[in-house]
């Protein structure tokens, strides 16, 4: 369905009149489907510009907004995007068992508000893959995120490890964890450069560690300390109703 049509619907502080020469974002995955929390989601959409082509930043800026579609409770931004990237992965993480549709938001173009919606899609509780942590033996040393600091969500939170004591491995796992060490979401395979730049994807205000293990029998893991998830400030004024909480 053409975005021209889907815009017709009422989608609370994102409806806004439609630009007669807006350009077109069509959402081409998730075509309806299921997705459990722990999975990947690839994000995908074609753009066809129809005035000139876009240049600056901010002319390449768009936002992507989850909304739960039985409740119309607007769960967060998920992520500022580049439009002509024309995908984003999402890691599903914390997000409460329901129906959802992804609102795109063009920010080049205020008087269009929301410029794509996607078809209606559903995630279910889900497992993925966990790992324990252990409390005892040699720790992998977690030098971002920073204990106590407050990081926002659909910003970059840059995740840094020391790679000196686990140097012969090529890849690790990572995962988010509850303050009390207890695995929060699936955890994510990533390349072991001590660096890793996560663009926050949850749904939810929540205190949060990151989890770091090797992989193979041999395990050793580090944790940091707790960090806090947060909306940015100027979203939740602009989200109508309560936010939701998954877990303090």
């Amino acid at each position: 369905m053409r975005a021209t049509l889907l815009l017709a619907m009422t989608c609370g502080v994102l409806a806004l009149p439609v630009a007669a020469r807006a350009d077109e974002v069509r959402i081409t995955d998730p075509v309806g489907g299921t997705y459990r929390n722990g999975q990947v989601l690839t994000i995908k959409w074609d753009y066809t510009f129809l005035g000139l082509y876009p240049k600056t930043a901010d002319e390449k800026k768009m936002e992507i907004y989850v909304r739960n579609y039985d409740t119309s409770m607007w769960l967060g931004q998920l992520a500022t995007v580049d439009v002509l990237s024309r995908g984003y992965t999402w890691a599903i993480m914390n997000v409460p068992p329901g129906r959802y549709a992804l609102y795109f938001s063009k920010d080049s173009e205020p008087a269009r508000g929301t410029c794509a919606i996607s078809e209606v899609f559903t995630i279910e509780q889900g497992t993925g893959r966990f790992f324990a942590v252990p409390t005892t033996g040699a720790s992998i040393r977690i030098t971002s995120p920073v204990a106590g600091r407050t990081y926002y969500i659909g910003r970059t939170m840059p995740i840094r490890w020391d790679t000196s004591l686990i140097a012969d491995q090529k890849n690790i796992w990572l995962q988010t964890c509850w303050p009390d060490g207890k695995p929060a979401a699936g955890a994510y395979p990533a390349t072991n450069t001590g660096s890793y730049d996560w663009v926050i994807g949850e749904t939810a205000e929540n205190d949060l560690r990151v989890c770091l293990s090797t992989m193979g029998e041999k395990k050793v893991t580090g944790m940091s300390g707790t960090f806090h998830i947060r909306f940015r400030p100027e979203l939740k004024r602009a989200m109508p109703g309560p936010m939701r909480v998954i877990r303090k």
